[in-house]
């Protein structure tokens, strides 16, 4: 199947044959797009919150398909509470400063 219509996605799949020619024509079979979290420091964090048992990882501004590996495993180690290289990494229980509420931002 080849992806068209609007968005996003179809726009990158016009653009692909003009930057790869012998991309022209190859069908794609998966596309992703969705929103891009930006922390205000830009750097990703990964936590456990043990009081509630809720854990979370993000901010990776657009490094998501790279980063999501480790954070998985970084939120393993966490939850089974193992002290690993991963727990002692610098993302991990990292608090950033808020944004300001509209309009003062």
């Amino acid at each position: 199947m080849i992806i068209s219509g609007c968005g996003p996605v179809a726009e990158l799949r016009a653009l692909l044959p003009r930057l790869f020619p012998a991309a022209a024509g190859v069908p794609l079979a998966h596309a992703w797009s969705g929103v891009l979290g930006v922390p205000r420091d830009w750097c990703a964090t990964v936590g456990l919150d043990r009081r509630t048992g809720l854990g979370w990882a993000g901010g990776y501004t657009g490094h998501g398909a790279t980063s999501t590996n480790v954070a998985g495993r970084t939120l393993r180690d966490l939850v089974l509470q193992r002290d690993t290289a991963l727990t002692r990494l610098p993302w991990v229980s990292r608090r950033v400063r808020q944004w300001e509420p509209e309009p003062l931002r």
